[in-house]
């Protein structure tokens, strides 16, 4: 954003230069009606109503000199030229036009979409991830899962963990089992023993040495934090299974694209291992804060991965493709001006309407979030109105010099179309604002 604030100021002072060159050359060396102003008298006839900085536009002498400010000499204003009888608009013969090279456009209503690219991380899918704990304290006699990253299935052995608790616990049970002992069997459910062990105890009539600890889901196995032979006590951690078939993808959404931003939207990643391949993700969740070091926020796309090539802890390039404004579908249509038009310092949006044929005003607008190479308009200018899409700078320029209000200096807020939106932010423009159909 400040490198096309810093653009803007360098093209506002490029087209300040040029036109202190068009108007000397309007003023010198152009034929009658030919010149910057078409209905106006030979300078020779026209009487000077004070003088000004070509620079510095609110400087206005009584009299010729140099620029308190900068120093360059002041030049002429003309009655009729500046802002006091509340002409802020600037008439241009056609070969000053031509010169300007300016081209105007009518401001249409159209369908706005927007390409999103972004960075994007894969993640595990947090409801997908078992943690497995021991419910007693024992030994692990014997490792089936004994290493990170095998794969394992819903209900395969993990682990044998010898546990005296659990023998004294099944022999309580064993002792009331004909009495239908139902306190006994909830304790060895507490200690994690399954129906199906449990069945087998009641089969055999005697305890068994060791719990089988099994697989609570289909995965893989993240992390691991026992060996053989170790002793545990209830409630340490053994291992964690994640389920890879479905993951996660945070993509980081800068604030200025949040409008493009719904829940249910697909989404796209691209991974360095498949980089002619996208896989497609839906939208669902969007993170209620912002990043204040990034200025991005989270928003995160689940997608499936049945063929496990994605992995977790990659870097993606995420796309959203045909994102359409604040959630609308896509026949509705916004008043959208080219931002070719806009003339912007960061604080005010300006454009240049035609208003007749080389009479050109200036009208102060606020916009929506830019579209690829539009706007969507709030307020300022309607449907039809001709804006000026090439020259609007050296128009601005023009405009300085002859004192009347510019993007820069926007002279008496009382005959220049202003809005006092110094304050304004886009999160106080609600989207219903928008001019739309």
């Amino acid at each position: 954003m400040k490198n096309d604030k810093t653009k803007t100021v360098i093209y506002i002072l490029a087209g300040i230069i040029i036109g202190v060159t068009l108007t000397l050359t309007f003023s010198s060396g152009t034929k009658t009606g030919d010149s910057a102003g078409a209905d106006v008298p030979k300078s020779s006839e026209r009487k000077v109503k004070y003088w000004t900085g070509s620079m510095h536009p609110q400087v206005k002498m009584d009299h010729p000199g140099q620029c308190p400010i900068c120093g360059m000499d002041l030049i002429p204003v003309y009655e009729g030229d500046d802002g006091g009888d509340g002409n802020v608009s600037l008439k241009l013969g056609e070969r000053a036009r031509k010169l300007a090279m300016i081209r105007t456009e009518p401001v249409t209503r159209m369908e706005l979409i927007k390409d999103i690219h972004t960075v994007a991380k894969i993640d595990y899918d947090e409801t997908r991830v078992a943690y497995i704990s021991a419910w007693s304290n024992g030994r692990i006699d014997k490792l089936y899962a004994d290493f990170t990253g095998i794969r394992v299935k819903k209900g395969e052995k993990l682990a044998l963990l010898y546990s005296p608790e659990l023998i004294s616990a099944q022999q309580e049970f064993l002792l009331t089992y004909k009495s239908r002992g139902i306190n006994a069997r909830s304790k060895l459910s507490l200690l994690g023993i399954s129906d199906s062990q449990i069945k087998k105890i009641e089969k055999a009539g005697k305890p068994v040495t060791h719990l089988t600890i099994t697989s609570p889901i289909t995965g893989t196995v993240i992390d691991k934090n026992i060996k053989e032979g170790q002793y545990v006590k209830t409630g340490n951690s053994l291992y964690t299974i994640a389920d890879f078939s479905n993951l996660w993808v945070y993509l980081d959404i800068y604030e200025y694209d949040l409008s493009w931003i719904k829940l249910g939207q697909k989404a796209y990643v691209i991974v360095e291992a498949f980089p002619d391949e996208e896989f497609e993700g839906v939208i669902t969740f969007i993170e209620p804060y912002v990043n204040e070091k990034t200025r991005t926020v989270k928003v995160r796309a689940e997608v499936k991965n049945p063929k496990m090539r994605l992995k977790p802890g990659m870097f993606a390039s995420g796309h959203i493709h045909n994102a359409v404004l604040n959630g609308n579908t896509k026949d509705q249509k916004y008043l959208a001006v080219r931002k070719d038009a806009v003339l912007d310092t960061g604080i005010r949006k300006v454009v240049y309407v035609e208003e007749e044929e080389g009479e050109f005003k200036m009208h102060e607008i606020i916009t929506g979030p830019l579209a690829g190479d539009f706007y969507p308009v709030v307020s300022g200018i309607k449907e039809g109105d001709k804006v000026v899409i090439s020259g609007n700078f050296l128009i601005d320029s023009q405009m300085q010099l002859t004192g009347k209000p510019s993007i820069m200096f926007p002279g008496d807020p009382e005959k220049a179309e202003t809005h006092d939106d110094d304050d304004m932010e886009m999160d106080d423009i609600e989207m219903d604002d928008i001019d739309m159909q």
